[in-house]
């Protein structure tokens, strides 16, 4: 396996959650705006927004956004229902989290997290949690 093609996230809301990744965390559409009804997340319905960052390397993944109507079927509405984190890498964490409230996100101040990584983070409308 050469890498993922993309990573779904449920949403409650995905015209709200596509606004606050392209405004507060620069994505662009990779692909345009689907509708779901009658195919896919168990035949729920809703809309799919394809996003990702506009200088991608080869490997990293997109980030699919999927509307769901029925909370109960998805993670939306209720972050410990199949869900833990999306994770973003950044070459300068002091200087994303700075960008990041000059444009009102609300994150959490970078701490070193063990032997693991320097680390900040925030959420998305959801309440979903977006480590960097």
């Amino acid at each position: 396996v050469k890498a993922f093609r993309a990573g779904h996230l449920s949403v409650s809301n995905a015209a709200r959650s596509r606004e606050f990744f392209v405004k507060q965390l620069g994505m662009v559409e990779t692909a345009p705006v689907g509708n779901l009804t009658g195919a896919g997340v168990g035949n729920k319905g809703g809309t799919m927004v394809s996003l990702g960052f506009p200088q991608k390397q080869e490997g990293e993944m997109d980030l699919w956004l999927t509307e769901v109507k029925d909370a109960t079927a998805s993670a939306a509405g209720d972050p410990g229902n199949l869900y833990w984190k999306i994770g973003i890498i950044v070459t300068d964490l002091d200087c994303a989290v700075a960008k990041l409230r000059e444009r009102g996100v609300r994150i959490s101040d970078p701490s070193q997290f063990r032997d693991i990584g320097y680390l900040a983070h925030l959420t998305d409308p959801d309440g979903l949690t977006i480590e960097l």
